[in-house]
């Protein structure tokens, strides 16, 4: 990447400060408020450029494809993850996750690359048989994450990451507000499906990531810290609800799709988001 002079490049102290931020992105603090105004926070376009060189660097420098096949080995063999071990697994995939919610946020069809999806999706998939003890979907999840870390493939991924293409900061502010718009009608139904459940939300999560970004770069953002710790303790409620679900799910007690509701902590949480941000102007690109 260091070739690739497209991107900026941060000190390793702003690295650390964004995963800190990352760490904690389901954390629920109860005495976080929306600011009044300015919620919604468009970055401009040099902005833009800035966060998505941070989420790359903190990817293509916290992931280490010789630590995670490592890990695939241990896992082969024991079936599970000491503490340490597990951990540093954890690690790896929040910086796979926060890499692809950046492209899905700031490409130009809003959409992350192929690679790097599988492998985020298959992370998700072998970190749940390894915690639920399923050694079946273990096995298997073992099998397909040693193909994409296949060196070819990782290549592949890599440059993928490198040339990936942004949008205008015009389009990705529209592009956020569609996002919180689209919350509306799963609040307003009393049950979801499975899917539906999850749709809502990876919207939440990849809000956090984004103003979980925007106030590493920019800490004197007040609305980017509040909006990150309000939207956290959303992310928060509906992920342990979705680890019980995958979980009764990969138990046979239930199917994905079975229909789900939130709760009421989270529904008010809800309809307290979209209420403010739907309700306001776009305002000044980039103002915090």
């Amino acid at each position: 990447m260091r070739a690739e002079s497209r991107w900026q490049h941060f000190p390793e102290h702003t690295l650390a400060q964004l995963f800190d931020a990352i760490e904690v992105d389901d954390v629920v603090e109860e005495q976080v408020s929306i600011p009044d105004h300015g919620a919604l926070l468009c970055a401009n376009d040099e902005q833009i450029h800035q966060c998505y060189s941070l989420c790359l660097q903190l990817w293509h420098e916290g992931v280490s494809r010789h630590a995670l096949l490592e890990l695939l080995s241990t896992l082969q063999q024991r079936g599970d993850l000491s503490p340490d071990e597990r951990r540093r697994f954890k690690s790896m995939r929040a910086k796979f996750k926060h890499l692809r919610f950046a492209q899905r946020l700031f490409g130009k069809r809003h959409q992350c690359s192929g690679l790097l999806h599988r492998t985020t999706v298959m992370m998700g998939k072998l970190q749940d048989a390894f915690r639920g003890g399923h050694r079946d979907e273990l096995q298997r999840s073992i099998r397909i994450m040693r193909l994409l870390l296949l060196p070819p493939v990782w290549a592949l991924m890599q440059r993928a990451a490198v040339h990936f293409p942004l949008d205008s900061a015009a389009s990705i502010c529209d592009y956020r507000q569609q996002c919180f718009a689209g919350l509306e009608p799963a609040i307003k139904s009393t049950v979801l499906d499975g899917k539906g459940f999850h749709d809502t939300r990876k919207i939440v999560s990849q809000q956090v990531a984004y103003y979980d970004t925007f106030r590493t770069l920019y800490p004197d953002s007040d609305v980017a810290r509040r909006m990150s710790r309000f939207l956290a303790a959303i992310n928060g409620l509906m992920g342990d609800r979705h680890d019980e679900i995958i979980e009764a799910t990969l138990k046979g007690e239930r199917a994905y799709n079975d229909a789900e509701s939130f709760s009421e902590d989270v529904r008010w949480r809800l309809e307290t988001l979209v209420e403010a941000l739907c309700a306001s102007e776009r305002g000044s690109v980039g103002k915090a």
